[in-house]
């Protein structure tokens, strides 16, 4: 049957069926009374009962299309009601998608790539099925692209989409969040590219054809895999912004080190930096502090250079602007008056409270002395964790315990203290002066690894909460209480976590030394 519409009604039906009006889309179909005549009918019919923007709109296709036997009884609705799932095909997964749409075109004989398009404009999907995952070299990119800028994010793109190198003068290029393995040396045709977006891929290494990006001003590499810091980046000549946080491989026992090449970056003005941008949150993301300062983005104003060469510096930006960098000063910085301003952030004087719970310190300073503190939260800094698995040289020959008990000693000059959490903090050891604070009511050690139980705990007279809940690396079946342990008056609440075999003794000496006024668990 010949197509009834001319070309400008056909476009005009078109934009009817995808309005987002209930009521336009009942004129569409009023149209349509006769039945569809065209593949890209058929094609938007199936669109928006599939796809509809709202579920006015749904309700209405699926009213209309029930009350014409003419348009429900055709192929588009066969097909959508025995073989479509909406929920899968509005997932995010662009693969299964691309799946979907040949289907549609090799059984229901619907323009996949017309549908791919839609669901772009619509949904910002269907680009895998468009660039059949990067490898086609030809296809039209108007689809994503926006003046100067295409934007290839989140489209499930495998390999880098060489149809981009036909844009001679593209100035914009994002291809976030996909699962690129490498960039072509062909991406040095993209002369006039000044930002490069590849956050959130699966490079491992950088081309040295870059360099070809002379006017390329902001590149960002977060979110990836690669095995080297890529120094010569350095050497792009406009380069201003570079995101690398959690980008490099580092060795976590070396540390986050900066190659002096890259020191000599003309115009970095932003850098991201920080091979994990919340460490406290895992083990595995610690990364001593000797090398760099940790932080995850410092900017300054155009025209000022990031100091690359000063750390110092360096990490009082990434505190001034992030809060970042704590570590690196208080453990490097000479100079007192910096370090009492940095802790007083962490101070409320009123309540005489400082809170440095999760800063991974790597030791504590001795300003800290400097406050009357009485409440003090170190939970979660893992200041044992340097000294227990990630020595510096000099540190090799004193072994952990020594290491923890040196940098715990300032503790003992806080005479005020009522309330102490060294919860989480991988300590190995304590040292004695810990048990000599006359005020102390609170002390939390809980998930240390205490290799021996405290001898002395005679200079803690006001002691009434302790938790040693899985404290120890070791539970010894013969753990013994110590007579100064027995003797705190003031003890109200304790917390273990025991070897079964050392559980009932240590009961009996509780309940025997204690009575049954004291709250205690023993897991």
């Amino acid at each position: 049957m010949p197509n009834r519409f001319t070309a400008d009604e056909l476009a005009n039906l078109l934009l009817l069926l995808r309005s987002s009006q209930p009521e336009n889309v009942e004129l569409a179909f009023s149209l349509l009374a006769e039945g569809p005549q065209s593949p890209q009918l058929r094609a938007a019919l199936f669109y928006v009962y599939q796809f509809a923007p709202t579920s006015a709109i749904a309700d209405t296709a699926e009213r209309l299309l029930r009350a014409n036997p003419r348009l429900a009884a055709s192929g588009v609705m066969d097909f959508y009601w025995q073989q479509i799932s909406r929920s899968l095909l509005l997932s995010s997964q662009e693969k299964t998608l691309a799946q979907q749409l040949h289907l549609c075109e090799a059984e229901a004989d619907l323009p996949a790539k017309l549908l791919a398009e839609w669901l772009y404009e619509d949904h910002k999907l269907g680009a895998y099925y468009l660039l059949d995952g990067g490898r086609k070299s030809d296809a039209d990119l108007s689809f994503c692209q926006k003046g100067n800028l295409i934007d290839l994010s989140q489209a499930g793109l495998e390999e880098f989409p060489m149809a981009v190198l036909a844009y001679k003068n593209l100035r914009h290029l994002r291809l976030n969040d996909n699962f690129l393995r490498r960039l072509p040396p062909e991406i040095a045709k993209l002369e006039q590219l000044e930002v490069l977006e590849l956050s959130g891929n699966q490079l491992k290494k950088m081309p040295k054809a870059l360099l070809s990006l002379k006017q390329l001003k902001r590149l960002q590499l977060g979110r990836n895999n690669l095995k080297q810091f890529p120094s010569f980046l350095a050497q792009l000549p406009e380069l201003e912004a570079l995101e690398l946080t959690g980008s490099c491989q580092v060795n976590l026992q070396r540390g986050l080190a900066l190659p002096e090449e890259f020191c000599q970056a003309p115009k970095l003005r932003q850098l991201g930096l920080a091979n994990y941008k919340r460490p406290s949150q895992s083990l595995k993301a610690y990364t001593p502090f000797h090398n760099y300062p940790h932080f995850s983005e410092l900017q300054l104003p155009a025209g000022q250079r990031l100091p690359l060469e000063q750390p110092l510096a360096m990490a009082a930006l990434a505190f001034e602007q992030n809060k970042e960098g704590l570590a690196f000063l208080l453990r490097y910085s000479e100079d007192s008056e910096q370090k009492r301003r940095l802790l007083a952030h962490f101070y409320q004087e009123e309540a005489k409270t400082m809170d440095l719970s999760g800063q991974y310190l790597e030791h504590l300073p001795t300003e800290i002395a400097d406050f009357d503190i009485e409440i003090l939260d170190l939970s979660q800094c893992r200041i044992g964790f340097v000294g227990s698995y990630y020595k510096q040289t000099e540190e090799l020959s004193k072994g952990a315990q020594q290491i923890d008990r040196e940098r715990l000693h300032i503790l003992g000059q806080l005479k005020n203290m009522r309330a102490l959490s060294l919860k989480n903090c991988s300590l190995t050891a304590l040292p004695a002066c810990l048990f000599d604070l006359p005020n102390l009511e609170d002390l939390d050690l809980s998930y240390n690894l205490l290799e021996e139980f405290p001898e002395n705990w005679g200079g803690l007279p006001n002691l009434q909460r302790l938790s040693f809940y899985q404290s120890f690396s070791v539970y010894s079946p013969s753990l013994e209480l110590p007579s100064s342990f027995l003797e705190l008056k003031q003890l109200r609440e304790l917390r273990f976590y025991l070897h079964r075999a050392a559980k009932e003794g240590v009961k009996k000496q509780i309940k025997a030394h204690f009575g049954p006024e004291l709250q205690y668990l023993l897991d």
